[in-house]
């Protein structure tokens, strides 16, 4: 996941906060809504960007010292495509919890952002288990089974990432065949 798509992510995320811990997820909404502002300031300022990521090496190799302090304008479009995209994929799992469970408590969408989150731990393919876990561990806090949580985020992986995966590699390898 990169940089703004983790900070949206994250946003997305307050509702379960409030929800799901008590008085603290006040503090955890203003840490995510500080952190927010301050990832969106460093990656739109030309001045903090190289300082972030700067390494001893970016002095050696100009092209991506220059690129990072290069001035990045980011359209509106792109944030509204972005909720799209997450919005998008957010009903699909709502499609297969609903599709294996009928929900009783609408509280459990708000888990899925929360969930998305473990696809930052990159060991994984997809965070494939991992995600699956942690929608186990928080689904009876909204009245989900364990299992249907587990089992829509499982296909949300072959629908969101090895389907299309798998698709690319086939258009790939017979786009490149002479």
């Amino acid at each position: 996941m990169t940089g703004s798509t983790s900070c949206l992510v994250l946003v997305f995320s307050l509702p379960a906060a409030f929800l799901l811990l008590g008085w603290t997820g006040r503090l955890v909404s203003v840490a995510i809504v500080a952190l927010y502002g301050l990832g969106i300031a460093v990656a739109q300022s030309a001045y903090w960007r190289p300082k972030f990521g700067g390494f001893s090496l970016l002095g050696k190799v100009p092209k991506l010292k220059a690129l990072l302090s290069a001035i990045i304008v980011t359209s509106p479009v792109y944030w509204m495509l972005s909720i799209t995209y997450f919005l998008t994929g957010y009903l699909l799992l709502m499609c297969f919890i609903v599709g294996i469970e009928p929900i009783h408590n609408w509280h459990a969408v708000l888990i899925l952002p929360v969930v998305t989150l473990s696809n930052l731990i990159s060991i994984t393919i997809g965070g494939l288990g991992v995600r699956e876990g942690l929608a186990a561990a928080l689904s009876p806090s909204v009245g989900l089974a364990r299992e249907v949580a587990a089992a829509a985020f499982f296909l949300s992986f072959f629908s969101t990432r090895l389907i299309p995966g798998l698709n690319g590699l086939t258009w790939t390898a017979m786009s490149t065949k002479a």
